[in-house]
Parts: structure tokens; C-alpha cells; sequence
């Protein structure tokens, strides 16, 4: 069971052998273990149940501040990753630029999210997300550093996203809200082929400061109908319920002890 649906290179991988069933979040990743492993039958090894997490919903925190701004936007980089083929975080090559960029505008309230292991392997990682919250506690607006333990509240929080190759992006899509996707600067980290970056426009360093313009072409109507179709190809129809199911069906578990459950 993964942590969560991206288009990490990392998604993917024979430990997936290992397992009588591995359970997926929709077409997405079956096309993916499909394209990525040999001798590995998808049919009988991957059931797929949705994504269940986007279900529960969750309060944003008490301490979120108010604001006047007409959009929030969320930044939410992922980890620099445990080597270099995995080094897919924006912190430290786009981070500050894209912030300094959104203060300069003025009309945005930022949600700076870091992942929680954040600079823990590169130092450079951890001295800019000391930076971006030096920088938020000194502007007005209502600006909020985001420690809390899930993702999930923002969802709702915020009007667009703004993030890196991870779990977080594919989260974002069934709001339908405005995503902007940034570009690793790391040559070895792959860009898989086959999902929605192919389609999507992704942000390179060297337009880190052109953020404002990246998310209002991404507010576009045409932009965000294809947010939805991407939405329908990662996640399968299902809830909470969907996993219970299928989990109660995987211990053996029949219908009339389901129900009495």
C-alpha cells in the first residue's frame, strides 16, 4: 500500500514482486507497472482501490491566520530525496525566487508547506526553507508556514498549488483548482513519459521568478478541464469504504460478516 500516486521513478518497482497484491490508486499506475516491470501480471497483482485518504476531510488548523487577499496559494515542495536519482524538491533551486516573486505581487496569501524531512540530507535545502519563512514572517497578509501532519486541509484552503514531481500534485487534481508543477534541476531525476507531465508546463529554474504568470495560465478554463481528465486517469471511482471492502475481501471476510460489521 503506497504512501501515496505520483510520477516518481520510485513508484515503481520489483519489490512490487514480492507481494500477493498491491493495492493502487487507478489506471495511472497500473499503465505504470505495466510499462516499468517484466513478469509481472497486473491483472492478479494490483487491485485498485482509489485513493482513499482524499475522503476524510480535516479542519484547517486553529492557528491559520486571517487574510485579505483574493488567492492563496500553496507551496509545497517535496523531499530533496535520498539520492540523486530521486532529487525532485524545488527548495533549493526555485524556492526563494518563486516566493520573492509572489510577496512582489502582492494579492497572494502563501501557504509554504515544506516536506517534514526537509534539509535533512542537503543542507542547501534546509537554509532555504529558513529563508521562505524569515521572508512570510515579515510580510503582511496572512502568510502561513504549515507544519501540520497530513495534506489535506489545503486542499480546500487554498486556490491554486504550486509544488514539485510528487504525491502532493496528483492530490491537487480532483479540486480542479490551478497547478503548477516545477522542473528538477537534477539531470538524473527522470521525468516519466505517459502521464500529465507530458501535457503539463513545467516550471523551470530559470522562470522561477515568472510564477505569477505560471499559475494565472494555469487558472485558465481550457487548463483546468484538463485537470479533471488527468483526475479520472489517476484516481478509480472510491472511498474510505472501497479499501475497508477490499481489505475485509483479501482476510476472507464474507458478505453477511461485512454487513454486521
Amino acid at each position: 500500500l503506497s504512501h501515496g500516486e505520483s510520477d516518481k521513478v520510485y513508484m515503481v518497482s520489483n519489490q512490487a514482486k514480492a507481494y500477493d497484491v498491491t493495492f493502487v490508486a487507478g489506471q495511472a499506475a497500473v499503465d505504470r507497472y505495466r510499462a516499468a516491470l517484466h513478469d509481472f501480471d497486473t491483472d492478479t497483482k494490483l487491485r485498485v482501490i482509489g485513493r482513499p485518504q482524499l475522503h476524510v476531510p480535516e479542519p484547517p488548523p486553529d492557528d491559520l491566520p486571517e487574510t485579505d487577499r483574493p488567492r492563496t496559494v500553496v507551496y509545497a515542495p517535496t523531499t530533496e530525496g535520498s539520492a540523486s536519482p530521486m532529487e525532485y524538491g524545488s527548495l533549493a533551486s526555485h524556492g526563494v525566487a518563486m516566493v520573492q516573486a509572489l510577496l512582489a505581487e502582492g494579492s497572494c496569501r502563501i501557504i509554504f508547506r515544506p516536506h517534514p524531512q526537509a534539509g535533512r540530507r542537503l543542507s542547501a535545502h534546509a537554509a532555504a526553507a529558513r529563508r521562505i519563512a524569515e521572508l512570510l514572517a515579515q510580510a503582511p497578509g496572512g502568510h502561513y508556514v504549515d507544519s501540520t501532519p497530513r495534506f489535506g486541509w489545503q486542499r480546500d484552503v487554498g486556490d491554486a498549488l504550486l509544488c514539485d514531481i510528487s504525491a502532493v500534485a496528483v492530490d491537487w487534481l480532483p479540486t480542479g483548482k490551478p497547478l503548477v508543477v516545477t522542473k528538477p534541476v537534477q539531470p538524473l531525476a527522470p521525468i516519466l513519459s505517459g502521464g500529465m507531465l507530458a501535457s503539463l508546463p513545467l516550471l523551470s529554474v530559470e522562470s522561477a521568478d515568472e510564477v505569477v504568470a505560471a499559475l494565472d495560465a494555469a487558472a485558465t478554463p481550457v487548463a483546468r478541464a484538463r485537470l479533471g481528465e488527468w483526475s479520472d486517469y489517476y484516481f478509480a471511482p472510491g472511498d474510505v469504504h472501497t479499501f475497508v471492502a477490499a481489505v475485509l475481501d483479501l482476510a476472507g471476510v464474507d458478505a453477511d460478516d461485512r454487513a454486521a460489521e
